[in-house]
């Protein structure tokens, strides 16, 4: 009996008689010979029709598919390293072919097409090898995030989309009318996991987040999913938290380099005498979620110890705290406006510096 496989499984099945079922993202050829490209949602096979090894009125129909018309093949593998497909390097060589639905005038051909167009026909779109892509490397990132998080001991709870109040920036709130009474779509599940942890210690969000700020650059969203840890107990200065990830990059390119992390290495904390070691000429405190008033009331953990005046970042007067609560953490134009205030702070270009950046020198 033929197996149904699927095509992503395709490589453990070399040499048998199987069963394909999916769609035709594409066909070519001429003569004796066509290929038939079937997706099937978990990848692209090369289908091979061969008028010799094909009753005439089924190499007929194969001539005739059209793009995303609904089939089953049915075939042998067959290990071809010239063979495309994802994965690449096997083929099927059809010895019965059955078409399920035959599409005509299908919109999105392989030429050229317009972002507009394409977003026009956005259901479609997603057929095509790179929007599949995108999606699966999402799933993958979201399925890495969450494993992450649950094995660490934090509880996923699901806060609501429809607020009754602004998260963060009041400007940027969705407004609806909720049973005739203002309400708004979500910016952020903090607030919520704020309070849950008084009861879990450590749990996250993860949930679609709204910001209505009006943009026409591709690089800015209006609607996106996003993660959300929240712990109690946590201290950024005991131990010493240092900034990893895309930081040290950004800071090599204001000019300056991060004397405790290089370009893509973790976030991590540090001993006071790794710190004392690094011998800091600038030194920036800016703790995720702090306003400047908290992460100056904080500070005096810090400033008391013994080790702190021996730095010489503090010693000639080059420490600051800036605004973690807006700055730095945050997408968009405020990231934009933290890259300008570092390449004028670390190069003593005080022009640079957009007016009214959140940051404070510390005395001492």
């Amino acid at each position: 009996m033929t197996q149904r496989i699927q095509v992503g499984d395709i490589a453990q099945y070399d040499g048998q008689e199987v069963e394909l079922r999916g769609w035709v993202y594409n066909r070519t050829g001429k003569g004796k010979l066509h290929f038939i490209k079937l997706r099937d949602g978990t990848g692209i096979a090369q289908c091979v029709a061969f008028k010799a090894e094909l009753p005439e009125d089924q190499f007929e129909l194969a001539k005739a598919l059209t793009q995303e018309s609904s089939i089953i093949i049915r075939g042998t593998v067959r290990a071809d390293e010239r063979a495309p497909g994802i994965p690449g390097g096997y083929e099927v060589g059809i010895k019965s072919l059955e078409v399920i639905q035959a599409v005509e005038d299908y919109p999105i051909t392989p030429k050229e097409h317009g972002v507009e167009f394409l977003m026009d026909h956005r259901h479609l779109w997603l057929r095509s090898s790179r929007q599949w892509a995108i999606l699966r490397i999402r799933a993958t990132l979201i399925r890495a995030l969450r494993n992450w998080l649950d094995d660490n001991g934090y509880l996923l709870v699901d806060t609501p989309i429809i607020t009754p109040s602004a998260g963060e920036d009041t400007t940027s709130l969705f407004e609806i009318d909720y049973f005739d009474e203002a309400a708004y779509l979500a910016q952020t599940g903090q607030l919520y996991n704020e309070a849950n942890i008084m009861a879990f210690g450590k749990v996250y969000c993860f949930g679609p987040t709204f910001r209505a700020e009006k943009s026409k650059t591709r690089r800015h969203l209006t609607e996106f999913w996003m993660v959300e840890p929240e712990v109690a107990f946590l201290e950024w200065m005991k131990p010493i938290f240092v900034g990893g990830h895309w930081t040290p990059q950004m800071i090599r390119a204001a000019g300056g380099r991060h004397s405790l992390n290089e370009p893509g290495a973790k976030s991590r904390t540090v001993e006071p005498e790794d710190l004392i070691a690094s011998m800091p000429d600038r030194l920036i405190i800016c703790p995720c979620g702090f306003t400047i008033e908290q992460t100056r009331a904080d500070l005096a953990a810090v400033t008391g110890e013994r080790w702190w005046p021996m730095l010489p970042a503090v010693q000639d007067g080059n420490v600051v705290i800036v605004d973690g609560d807006a700055m730095f953490n945050r997408p968009g134009p405020r990231l934009v406006d933290a890259f300008r205030w570092l390449v004028g702070w670390l190069n003593d270009r005080p022009e640079l510096i957009p007016d009214g950046f959140p940051v404070e020198r510390v005395e001492g």
